[in-house]
């Protein structure tokens, strides 16, 4: 592996931007400028897509097409570089003056389009985010132990959702790397990483967790995809699932841990209050955004404060201004709330179902055997009968006493007036912890909220990087008011002859801007999907 850091340094400092191809092994083969245009998204707790268009002439389409190297007599060694060679797409704007951790996008490239033979001929390359890698990563429900021998039905967690979230991508990445080592009541702590041997991991969780209390949620996981599992519970959380790349150069992340020596993907949760960095411009006047949950309403609560909640631990927050935005890109989305009472149930609780089950089985149990001693001839017979009708009659009990759970928002209630929809229902088990989690699910489907998307301006105080990043939390004046909200999505970009990065920007949650109708179809969808996978959610 090698330490081209010193490159990279160079370009950034001196005001470009590193954009490079790099091998499966994660080694630079090719330089990436020289393009028509490109943009690189970020979205947090999904997979982004980066697209850049190329002349057919440019040096990158022989390495991602190498044809031109085709041996007829081994053929299918060209199609194996074609087709299954991975290859990166590494760019980079500069690094943070403290802590000299890069701003970094990195995508896996997944199609290339040749439009060779065109008027307008050129090369397209489409990459995915590191998000896809973390979809990848499957959730045990035993990880300790091989797949033949998995002793669990489910590997059930409780506790804080950010050190919940980060246990299961550890355990399972672990099983993937090193099996057995890490260990110790403390998963987190140094003494319990002793051996640990960073070389082996190409995929390691940070273990250093960020110091705030957040909410508590119970998950359950029986062999379901890392990312689709957990982000319904990562959004209403407020949490970050962040996949960075540490390279040859770069800052150890966790020294007191283990020290990193090959390129390594770093996974971490982190709050959505954390921020990149802190712009100390007069315009930050917003303080820390402070997330609660009133448990009297049932429902989180988002205000503002006081207190820092920023990576620097000052409260500066980036504020965009309107003069900091292109008027014809900028539009503000109001969604109004339509959900205020929400039922859960329709289904025994597990400990009820399994009680009637043993209970029918032990009463048919006891019949077979009196009857055995009666007839003994027949006797194995009969108690075998009696075994599977216990069983049948045990299956056909379960679920027959519903039971139901429900939540209501009442500060919605009054707000939406004597017309207020009635209720919206869900199937789950009732009287039970997921019941009432499943509830709190449905009813942030329901919460309503704002949105704002816009293209940075090129004389704005603020850089991607440098001042915000995807995820991080900011605020917007709109109509002489200031909303305080989160990126949910940024785009970086260039055209062929411009001087600096354009950003747009989608501020607040994006579901938003969807039509509404195409909005409640997907709420339903998600309500169902999460039902279906019996998953528990933030409390």
């Amino acid at each position: 592996m090698s330490d081209w850091s010193a490159e990279r340094l160079a370009t950034t400092a001196a005001g470009g931007v590193v954009m490079k191809l790099l091998d499966r092994h994660i080694e630079p083969v090719d330089d990436l400028h020289g393009f028509f245009e490109w943009e690189g998204p970020e979205v947090p707790n999904e997979e982004a897509t980066f697209v850049g268009s190329y002349p057919v002439n440019h040096p990158v389409v022989d390495t991602l097409i190498p044809l031109g190297s085709l041996d007829p007599s081994k053929p299918e060694d060209t199609w194996t570089e074609l087709i299954h060679a991975a290859q990166w797409v590494l760019i980079e704007t500069g690094q943070d003056p403290v802590t000299g951790k890069p701003h970094r996008l990195f995508y896996r490239v997944m199609r290339i389009t040749d439009g060779h033979g065109s008027k307008r001929a050129r090369v397209k390359i489409e990459a995915v985010s590191l998000h896809r890698y973390a979809a990848h990563i499957t959730f045990q429900a035993s990880p300790g132990f091989p797949i033949i021998a998995q002793p669990k039905y489910r590997d059930i967690r409780a506790g804080q959702s950010l050190k919940v979230i980060k246990e299961y991508f550890l355990v399972n990445t672990m099983r993937e790397f090193q099996p057995g080592a890490i260990d110790g009541w403390d998963l987190w702590a140094p003494e319990s990483w002793e051996n640990v041997v960073a070389d082996q991991w190409a995929c390691i969780v940070n273990p250093i967790n960020a110091p705030v209390t957040t909410a508590m949620t119970i998950l359950d996981m029986r062999f379901d995809s890392g990312l689709a599992a957990v982000k319904e519970t990562l959004d209403a959380a407020g949490l970050l699932l962040t996949l960075d790349v540490w390279l040859e150069g770069d800052p150890q992340p966790f020294p007191d841990h283990t020290i990193l020596t090959k390129p390594t993907i770093v996974l971490d949760i982190v709050p959505r209050q954390w921020d990149t960095s802190t712009t100390g411009h007069a315009g930050d006047l917003l303080k820390g955004l402070i997330r609660t949950f009133d448990t009297e309403a049932n429902a989180p609560r988002i205000g503002l404060a006081d207190t820092p909640s920023t990576a620097a631990g000052v409260p500066a927050w980036v504020l965009w201004q309107p003069e900091h935005m292109e008027a014809v890109t900028s539009e503000l989305t109001i969604a109004k709330s339509d959900v205020w009472h929400v039922t859960v149930g329709g289904r025994s609780p597990e400990a009820i179902n399994n009680m009637l089950g043993l209970g029918a089985k032990a009463i048919f149990g006891g019949l077979g055997a009196a009857l055995a001693m009666a007839i003994p001839v027949f006797g194995p017979v009969i108690v075998a009968a009696a075994d599977f009708l216990g069983d049948v009659v045990g299956e056909g009990l379960k679920d027959k006493l519903f039971a139901w759970s429900e939540a209501a928002d009442l500060k919605r209630k009054e707000w939406h007036g004597r017309f207020a929809n009635r209720d919206s229902v869900g199937a789950g088990d009732g009287w039970t912890i997921e019941a009432y989690q499943q509830a709190y699910q449905m009813l942030a489907q329901g919460a309503g909220g704002i949105s704002i998307g816009f293209t940075v301006d090129g004389g704005a105080p603020f850089r991607w990087g440098e001042d915000y990043r995807s995820g991080d939390q900011m605020g917007v004046v709109h109509r002489g008011i200031i909303f305080a909200t989160y990126a949910s999505k940024t785009v970086i970009s260039q055209k062929k002859g411009d001087k600096r990065l354009r950003s747009a920007i989608e501020l607040g949650d994006p579901r938003v801007r969807e039509n509404p109708t195409a909005l409640f179809a997907r709420s339903i969808k998600t309500i169902q999907n999460s039902v279906d996978r019996v998953k528990t959610f933030i409390m």
